[in-house]
């Protein structure tokens, strides 16, 4: 072999790496299904859209993130990821999603209150009661994409719920990833609310991202 074919042989070896399209020259992963960066960006945004359906009842979105990372996760590992799974997913986490939703529901419904309140004067210390409102649902909804990332079909929430401060004490960085996520969802979505769909996949993906950083 002459040396202008090694060389297209190089070539060719860098960019399947890169696209994951062939063998990685860095070894055995533990996430073969995310060595192409635009399969992986597609699924995403595929999760992203049928989260966002199975959330059109709003109270079965912790359901729908959970079942959403799930997938994400079985993708990205290279396991058997069918969509026909995260819909029964969905229907398995339903009963327990619908009180954690409601309640989140209702939080945010008091923040926005007390937001509107704050903003007329009407309601003494209305900006301080606003900034706190605000931040016990950001908290609550943190709390509840942390369960998710452990979240179990078979268990149900009880345990995953169980399991969020241990999770927030081992990866106090992480936490703050996921409540920063959460403050940029819905700032963004305010913005421009067709980015609710993409913008949950991206959340969904984070579920599995921000967990794998320390090897969870």
């Amino acid at each position: 072999m002459g040396r202008d074919d090694i060389g297209r042989a190089q070539k060719a070896a860098r960019r399947a790496d890169i696209s994951g399209s062939g063998p990685t020259r860095r070894g055995e992963s533990n996430a073969p299904g995310a060595l192409s960066p635009f399969q992986m960006f597609g699924e995403a945004m595929l999760t992203g859209i049928l989260v966002a359906v199975a959330s059109l009842p709003v109270v079965t979105l912790p359901a729908a993130l959970a079942a959403g990372s799930r997938h994400l996760r079985a993708f990205i590992r290279g396991d058997a990821s069918h969509w026909a799974t995260f819909w029964r997913e969905i229907r398995s986490g339903i009963a327990g999603s619908a009180g954690l939703g409601f309640g989140l529901v209702a939080l945010s419904l008091v923040f926005v209150a007390n937001t509107a309140l704050a903003r007329t004067g009407a309601l003494p210390g209305g900006v301080a009661i606003a900034w706190i409102t605000g931040a016990v649902t950001v908290a609550a909804a943190t709390a509840i994409v942390l369960a998710g990332t452990v979240w179990d079909p078979h268990t149900g929430w009880l345990p995953a719920l169980r399991a969020v401060p241990a999770l927030a004490g081992a990866d106090p960085l992480g936490t703050l990833l996921f409540a920063v996520s959460i403050v940029l969802v819905v700032f963004l979505t305010m913005v421009l609310v067709p980015l609710i769909v993409p913008l949950l996949g991206c959340v969904a993906l984070a579920m599995v991202a921000i967990p794998m950083r320390k090897g969870q």
